[in-house]
């Protein structure tokens, strides 16, 4: 029964690390977006617009 208790509580602690990692993920991906954009090296290799 306790076997069962902690395996069922590490599964929710897996599933919630798993969370907080997607919300970094994403975090991160939307800080490198912004700084791309505002990167003077990032307009360089754009194409330009007409």
């Amino acid at each position: 029964m306790q076997v069962k208790t902690l395996m069922e509580r590490l599964a929710g602690e897996k599933s919630a690390l798993r969370g907080t990692n997607s919300l970094f993920i994403r975090n991160d991906q939307g800080i490198g977006d912004e700084l791309a954009r505002q990167s003077r090296l990032h307009q360089l290799s754009q194409p330009p617009h007409h």
